[in-house]
């Protein structure tokens, strides 16, 4: 099995948006580890999440996450920079989410920063976080 590097994930989630035309808009920051190229060395300034989108009458910032893991999504895999801009992003009254796809259980979540934010524990389990779950349609 190839290593997960998040990027099947982002494409499914492109792919949900898209197939809805034009009653969604989303904008893609450049990833950073395609500025910094293949070496992953360099600066590139951080990026306040992976996409911007516009659907059903709200914006919010989306950051994609993918886990292999079967019962949970360990917090640790959020960059303390993209926890950094969810703070400010909500504390200035934007939305924030983070749609983390369980690839083992190939379900996805779309969570609320706040929750992460608001968290005592290291990793949301996928029983306590069914409430967010989300379907991504292709």
């Amino acid at each position: 099995m190839p290593r997960n590097d998040g990027m099947t994930s982002e494409a499914i989630f492109d792919a949900h948006w898209k197939r809805l035309g034009k009653k969604a808009c989303v904008y893609s920051f450049v990833d950073t580890r395609k500025l910094r190229g293949a070496g992953g060395k360099g600066f590139a300034n951080a990026r306040p999440s992976d996409r911007i989108v516009a659907f059903d009458g709200e914006i919010f910032y989306a950051e994609v996450k993918s886990t292999e893991n079967k019962t949970s999504f360990p917090y640790a895999n959020i960059e303390p920079m993209q926890l950094g801009w969810a703070r400010r992003i909500t504390l200035a009254g934007g939305k924030y989410f983070f749609f983390i796809h369980a690839l083992k259980l190939d379900q996805w979540f779309k969570v609320p920063a706040e929750y992460v934010l608001n968290s005592t524990k290291r990793s949301a389990n996928f029983k306590e976080i069914q409430q967010y779950s989300w379907k991504a349609e292709l």
